[in-house]
């Protein structure tokens, strides 16, 4: 806090007439209130900290949980990714198996026997 200044302090200056016990009790009173000013001050700096911190704190949770439903949010979509690809798995396996069944057949063109053969080694990499 800056020094005072005189025109600041006049107030504080012993009044012609005064005794000595009005003027210590008015410097006592100049001096609660100016304590008093000072405490208020003080709360309020500490309520504007506290609601600070409190901002703080809420922010730092709703990220957490942001982060958090990210991560749910990915592994969700890697789950169904997996799930989509283990059914085309299945899917191309099947296909592969009756393709092949189809080529065995003594009845089967030459011409089904090259895809038949190519689908068999392209499920066999798959699985």
């Amino acid at each position: 806090m800056p020094p005072l200044t005189r025109s600041q302090t006049k107030a504080m200056d012993r009044k012609a007439g005064e005794s000595l016990l009005a003027y210590e009790e008015r410097l006592a009173a100049f001096i609660q209130e100016a304590n008093d000013r000072a405490a208020a001050a003080a709360k309020e700096r500490s309520q504007i900290e506290q609601e600070e911190e409190a901002k703080r704190r809420k922010e730092e949770q709703d990220r957490l949980r942001q982060e958090e439903a990210d991560l749910q949010a990915a592994a969700e979509h890697r789950s169904h990714q997996r799930e989509r690809l283990f059914t085309l798995e299945t899917v191309i396996g099947d296909e592969t198996a009756h393709w092949v069944a189809m080529a065995s057949a003594d009845e089967a063109p030459e011409t089904d026997k090259g895809p038949s053969a190519v689908a068999q080694i392209s499920h066999d990499l798959v699985v």
